[in-house]
């Protein structure tokens, strides 16, 4: 009887982890290209802020920390 239990559990796990492996290559492949998505408005985000700061420290714009990214 407990064979028969254990054999019923093995199988209940091996389709749970086939189902979990799946849902789990589907996030990655979703998440994946975010990467830039996010990266993006980070440098711009970034580059404004250089641009505030010189700005409010009173320095010439061309002189500032701001960084030009491409």
């Amino acid at each position: 009887m407990e064979a028969a239990v254990v054999s019923s559990t093995e199988g209940v796990l091996r389709i749970l982890l086939g189902k979990l492996g799946t849902v789990l290559a589907e996030k990655y492949v979703l998440l994946s290209g975010v990467g830039w998505e996010i990266q993006e408005p980070k440098d711009d985000l970034e580059s404004m802020n250089a641009c505030l700061r010189g700005l409010a420290a009173g320095s010439d714009y061309h002189h500032s920390e701001q960084i030009a990214f491409a």
